[in-house]
């Protein structure tokens, strides 16, 4: 496995990039991070990070799963307050590939306040399997099955197939394109370090 960046700013408790060097986490729990994207889509965009190193939400045990899910609840209940309603969206791996759609291969679900629905689009490209609870992500992932999972503003869940090639940051191209702005899906190409630091401004004594 290649060197995570994720795992080296979560030892250092330090983000390097683009001139930058700060502690940009904005909450820690016993298991996860959340941090201001890098190359965010739009105001209060937000990962959540495994301080341990798993591929994907569909790796972890029922007890993180738990204390993942009590997370995401609050986010979504913090966002909704200072940005809107929030979709949330992962690409979860189930083998360590270099390149995958993914990027970094190390667990990190988004939190981006956005009403748009890419569930159409989602079913064009990809098989849809039927999913309740975060839980039904370990299926594929136990049957080592690469997945798309997407959520809704108001709280759908969706889970994909995605066992062939995905495009390297698939969901960002979808949903930048959406928002009219489609030639900046790439966070390496636009990392946007102003925005990054709006959003951290904004949350850091929010969450």
């Amino acid at each position: 496995m290649d060197e995570c960046t994720f795992c080296e700013e979560i030892k250092t408790e330090q983000f390097h990039g683009e001139g930058l060097d700060m502690n940009r986490t904005l909450l820690s729990t016993d298991h996860f991070l959340v941090v201001p994207a890098l190359g965010p889509l739009g105001p209060g965009h937000l990962l959540i990070l495994s301080k341990e190193h798993y591929l994907a939400v569909g790796q972890l045990s029922d007890p993180l799963l738990s204390e993942f899910e009590g997370l995401q609840i609050y986010l979504r209940r913090t966002l909704e307050r200072h940005y809107g309603a929030p979709v949330f969206f992962e690409h979860g791996p189930a083998l360590y590939r270099k390149g995958a759609g993914c990027c970094i291969e190390h667990l990190h679900m988004a939190a981006f306040p956005s009403s748009i629905d890419l569930t159409n689009q989602l079913r064009l490209d990809f098989a849809e399997q039927p999913i309740q609870t975060l839980r039904d992500l370990k299926k594929p992932f136990e049957a080592r099955t690469p997945y798309l999972y997407f959520e809704t503003a108001n709280e759908k869940r969706h889970l994909f197939l995605a066992p062939d090639y995905v495009p390297s940051q698939y969901f960002r191209r979808l949903i930048a394109s959406a928002h009219g702005e489609a030639d900046h899906w790439n966070w390496r190409d636009h990392p946007d370090l102003e925005e990054m630091m709006r959003t951290f401004q904004m949350l850091k004594k929010r969450l």
